[in-house]
């Protein structure tokens, strides 16, 4: 049984980050086409960005959850693509993902409560990692997961 979205990726992403992220509500319409432009921009830590994801000057260090939101839906629809949690376990130990998959303005596809529960664990990873506490990682992941739940049909 999978699940079959109803709403955009963006529109999941700007919901999230109106909960937990507001600061960079701003700034979602143009790391949304970053991310589309270049998935790399999804996967990079800002740690390690040298060039501003969005206009005003605004560093990169300071968009933290939207591309990890991105990278979680495009991964997603990286596995539905290619069948399986098996693929998106093998590419992310690869690290490999010069292409999105995703489509920031399509409706969501379908997704497994595995591939869906992978997802959530890679992005409480990702947040981990950029100095987020672990309460605002588990909250930010299950707020994620419930968006995603309430933005598809059951099959």
């Amino acid at each position: 049984m999978g699940l079959e979205g109803t709403k955009s990726a963006q529109d999941l992403v700007r919901s999230v980050i109106a909960r937990y992220a507001p600061q960079e509500l701003p700034y979602l319409d143009r790391v949304t086409r970053l991310c589309a432009e270049n998935p790399d921009v999804m996967y990079i830590s800002p740690k390690r960005r040298t060039e501003p994801l969005a206009d005003g000057g605004l560093m990169a260090a300071l968009v933290i959850v939207t591309p990890i939101l991105y990278a979680a839906l495009n991964d997603l629809a990286k596995d539905s693509v290619t069948g399986g949690v098996h693929a998106l376990w093998q590419r992310i130990r690869r690290a490999k993902r010069k292409a999105a998959d995703l489509d920031p303005q399509a409706p969501l596809g379908t997704f497994s409560p595995e591939q869906i529960l992978l997802a959530k664990a890679t992005m409480i990873r990702r947040l981990l990692q950029e100095g987020q506490s672990a309460e605002q990682s588990e909250a930010l992941a299950e707020e994620f997961v419930a968006q995603l739940e309430d933005s598809v049909d059951r099959l």
